[in-house]
């Protein structure tokens, strides 16, 4: 083998582990962004419910975090169907919507599978229609501020995000 040759098969092993990298960071970004949120979420479900003596704190933010981990690693897998990226060369508003809608949907259809290969929730004390379009609706507002957050990233520049928001 050349030496040119040689360069070139190790820039190619770090152009994969940087890829692999950057992956597992952004994936990481994202079960950590849905463990805040859905902890978030768990916070007003206990709040509610120690005002009838129920503490439910510990459970429920186990069942966020838990959730966060599968959620995370289905929107990280997901987000790179061609589908999900459909409309990436139009306005961040309408990609950012459309994202939202189609990940939403994604998500539904998981958790449905999974329901039914583990059954293992209880039915809510609301009507079930009612609880489900308010959980669908908080996963949609959550994947809207996801995606503005990481279509800023992207038409900014990668990184140049997260410094205007940390840098004085």
């Amino acid at each position: 083998m050349m030496l040119t040759e040689i360069k070139i098969e190790e820039s190619k092993k770090e152009n994969k582990k940087e890829f692999i990298v950057n992956e597992l960071k952004e994936a990481f970004s994202i079960i950590l962004y849905l463990a805040a949120a859905f902890c978030l979420l768990a916070t007003f479900k206990a709040l509610v419910l120690i005002q009838v003596n129920i503490n439910e704190f510990a459970h429920l933010y186990c069942v966020a975090i838990v959730e966060a981990l599968v959620l995370g690693k289905v929107v990280a897998i997901a987000q790179n169907f061609r589908l999900v990226k459909a409309w990436d060369k139009r306005a961040l508003i309408w990609s950012v919507m459309y994202k939202s809608v189609v990940m939403t949907i994604i998500v539904y259809i998981a958790n449905t599978i999974e329901e039914k290969i583990f059954a293992h929730h209880s039915n809510p004390a609301l009507h079930p229609l009612i609880f489900a379009c308010a959980h669908q609706i908080y996963l949609l507002f959550t994947f809207m501020v996801l995606y503005t957050a990481t279509g800023l990233n992207r038409k900014l520049g990668r990184g140049t995000l997260v410094k205007l928001m940390i840098e004085k």
